[in-house]
């Protein structure tokens, strides 16, 4: 999907703040960038480019800071004992590395705590807390990354004789926990109230080891030792890209100090991480590197396991165990990659093959999809479609559903999904993430889904949800140089807040294309200007460009030198490329007539099996597929399929548009296909018999998706019967909800008293209906074959 791009306005690039910030950039084009950022004036620019040099806030602008320093100072004079309480993303286990350092240094008595992402949710554990206060006469617990909110948990502390002293930066509620001391930004009343704005920003622009930092250098500076802080900046750098907040300010100069002392090996985990990672750091380090090598890596330890593998290896000095947990935090990050790409595999064929591809949301559950991963799948669906998605999952330790939640640009989903809270056991996130639980009994996943559905249509209204790219400036081909490259390294490091710059260039000429990548998932082409200049360019995760070479097209991108066999190039990582598509013709072929080419068609589809799709929607179809060796991947639909193969023919014509639309196939074929013509009996009776089985053996539960995919027949046609059978007094449907009925059988009934009913017209005209469609595929041309596609 191509995105819309939006520029600059002409107000934003204003002349005279641009002339005043090139005093400081020497470069009309690093200029513009930062005033288009909001870096407009002087001071701003300076303290952008110069990060080191600017004015630092004290940590004892946090009003609570004192007494914090005091009750950890006294705690570990008396020999009391401490818990550091962490969370299990990254940002949590580098804060709690972080504290576990100090406290180690003061020769505290303390513990840490890091909950289990499965069986536990963020904030206070206070079950965990209360079975170490019982070993250990637990006296005091510091968080990090957490607890803000967690009112009800404190007060149990404080009713224990436990104090608590919170550090974090997450959005306060209008209550507050009666907590010893709460070191937290965005509390009301927290700050310095002399504080300006600029500082104010930058204190809430921190990120939970941040603020845990803050309270470090306090602690430092109490007992007379600053210089330990150099040991803590590598976690700060590394909790502060990996939880993506804004890359300004403060947070600039934690960064760029942390990742240097990353280099000079100051945190011998990171180091030896990075390097498992193929990335030497003594050769230089930059953001990215901690965003796409070091992050994914300590968080896959909390998504599939408990975190306390990666906070080991934060504050491990041992040679052999660095070496052993890093091996052990790659292998993770692979399998966690391996199950994200087997849910998103599912998710997408669930979605393809779904009726409610028009729905304003994705809305997808499954019981055992993995709850440590499902956030980041949500992610990957909302780049591919463009919709808020919500993935669904069994809590593995009870029967309620749990759900990671991600939105789009224009619709705020913690707005939304307030409006229906009080369906919830639990609730929390923000304008484009939340997360959320429901017990199915009290409120069915069906339900949910449909009321989110409704919800997603009233937000979505009026909104135009084309997706979007900022377009920083547009450029001329002749401005691709290496002055571009040095100008646009300046305002490293990049992240949240301060991305890598974006340009535009107009008017190029495609030349070549390729598929490249172990994968074969990435796409490389060559560009030319009017002065036959040729630009290498790579979109990665894409497609083959539907356009023929030497046809002009436009490109959004980020350039970058690229170094590879000792050979240095400009390289354009594409971002969007706009230009007109050419009309794929879709070829047709006939099998219908052909016999004994089902071995013949197997060995094809086996071989090509990333590339073909089989439609079916029989059950009893597939299975007879599966026994000839048909491979279980040639059922599931792909992104841009070659071959779809057509074993069962839908119902209508509509559906088969929307196959062919969805999968957009170069080739379909259509495979000989009995149609049982007159067996509206015999699906009445095979309902009947499956309704009796449900209200023996499964308390009257009948799943109309399910019935659906085994009969091979459409849902609006089962549930057609369904009422009709409940006419004759054969069955008694209790309740429905949706697509899941609560039904009980009564008796037999014969197909003549069936036939009497006054629904039963409608499933004649129905089935009649279906037949007829199914004929005419059996026998039309290859030209109203096209017409009935839509491809004529």
């Amino acid at each position: 999907m191509q995105k819309k791009w939006k520029y600059i306005s002409e107000e934003t690039l204003n002349a005279e703040k641009i002339q005043k910030v090139k005093q400081i950039t020497n470069s009309d084009l690093l200029a513009r960038l930062l005033v288009s950022r909001g870096i407009d004036t002087e001071k701003k620019a300076k303290d952008y480019l110069e990060p080191l040099k600017m004015a630092f806030t004290s940590p004892y602008d946090f009003c609570d800071m004192e007494k914090a320093v005091e009750r950890i100072l006294k705690a570990v004079e008396n020999k009391e004992f401490i818990l550091i309480h962490g969370d299990f993303d990254a940002d949590g286990i580098t804060s709690t590395a972080l504290l576990s350092k100090v406290m180690t240094l003061l020769g505290a008595n303390y513990d840490i705590y890091i909950p289990n992402r499965e069986t536990e949710s963020h904030g206070l554990s206070t079950k965990a807390i209360l079975k170490m206060r019982a070993k250990n006469a637990l006296k005091l617990v510091v968080t990090c990354d957490c607890a803000t909110n967690d009112i009800r948990e404190i007060n149990l502390l404080k009713a224990h004789n436990i104090d608590t002293i919170v550090t974090d930066h997450h959005e306060a509620g209008q209550e507050l926990p009666d907590a010893y001391a709460i070191i937290n930004p965005k509390v009301e009343g927290n700050l310095n109230s002399e504080l300006d704005v600029e500082k104010i920003e930058n204190l809430c622009m921190l990120a939970g080891v941040g603020v845990a930092f803050k309270l470090a250098l306090a602690i430092l500076d109490k007992i007379g030792q600053p210089q330990f802080a150099e040991e803590l900046l590598p976690l700060v750098a590394t909790g502060t890209i990996a939880d993506i907040v804004p890359v300004l300010g403060e947070n600039r100069a934690f960064i760029k100090l942390g990742l240097e002392n990353i280099q000079k090996g100051k945190n011998k985990g990171l180091f030896e991480l990075l390097k498992t990672a193929g990335i030497n750091p003594e050769e230089g380090l930059k953001a990215e590197n901690i965003t796409y090598q070091v992050a994914p890596r300590l968080n896959a330890t909390g998504r599939l396991d408990t975190a306390d593998e990666g906070y080991k290896l934060l504050i491990s000095d041992n040679k052999s165990e660095i070496e052993f947990l890093c091996s052990n935090l790659k292998n993770k990050n692979l399998l966690r990659q391996k199950i994200c790409d087997d849910i998103f595999t599912k998710a997408v064929s669930m979605y393809e093959t779904s009726s409610e591809k028009n729905e304003k949301a994705i809305v997808l559950y499954k019981e055992d999809w993995h709850l440590g991963v499902i956030g980041i799948v949500a992610s990957k669906l909302i780049e591919k479609y463009n919709k808020p998605v919500l993935m669904m999952c069994k809590d593995p330790n009870s029967d309620i559903i749990r759900s990671s939640v991600r939105s789009i640009s224009g619709i705020n989903i913690f707005d939304l999904l307030s409006e229906m809270k009080d369906y919830f056991l639990t609730f929390g996130g923000h304008k484009g993430a939340a997360g959320l639980s429901f017990d199915p009994k009290e409120h069915p996943f069906e339900e949910i889904k449909q009321k989110i559905y409704q919800l997603a249509k009233e937000y979505s209204q009026g909104l135009d949800l084309t997706p979007v790219l900022k377009i920083d400036l547009q450029i001329l081909p002749n401005e691709l140089t290496t002055d571009l490259i040095n100008d646009i390294e300046k305002l490293e490091p990049c992240g949240a807040a301060n991305p890598y710059p974006i340009f535009a260039v107009d008017g190029l000429d495609l030349q070549e294309q390729k598929i490249i990548g172990q994968k074969q998932n990435h796409l490389k082409f060559i560009c030319k200007d009017n002065d036959n200049n040729t630009f290498e360019c790579v979109f990665w995760n894409s497609k083959e460009l539907n356009i023929m070479p030497k046809t002009p097209i436009d490109i959004a991108f980020y350039p970058k030198i690229n170094t590879f066999n000792g050979n240095t190039t400009l390289q354009l990582d594409i971002q969007d490329a706009h230009y007109q598509e050419i009309k794929k013709d879709i070829k047709i072929y006939d099998h219908r007539k052909k016999k004994n080419i089902l071995p013949l068609v197997c060995d094809f589809a086996n071989k090509n099996i990333e590339k073909v799709f089989i439609y079916t929607n029989s059950k009893s179809k597939k299975d007879e597929l599966r026994k000839m060796g048909f491979s279980e991947e040639l059922f599931i639909p792909k992104e841009d399929t070659l071959h779809l193969i057509l074993f069962d023919y839908p119902d209508d014509e509509n559906t088969l548009k929307q196959i062919t639309e969805n999968l957009n196939p170069q080739k379909i074929h259509f495979m000989n296909f009995e149609n049982e013509n007159d067996c509206l009996n015999e699906f009445i009776n095979k309902i009947l018999g499956m309704i009796k089985y449900a209200s023996h053996n499964k308390n009257g539960e009948f799943d109309i998706t399910t019935v659906s995919e085994i009969l091979g027949i459409n849902e609006h046609l089962i549930i057609s019967i369904i009422k009709t059978l409940e006419e004759t007094g054969a069955i008694t449907i209790n309740s429905s909800d949706q697509k899941i009925y609560d039904i009980s059988y009564n008796n037999p009934v014969s197909f003549e008293d069936v036939t009497k009913t006054d629904a039963f017209t409608e499933i004649k005209e129905s089935m009649d209906k279906i037949n007829e469609f199914k004929e005419k595929l059996m026998t039309a041309d290859e030209n109203h074959l096209r017409q009935l596609i839509g491809i004529a």
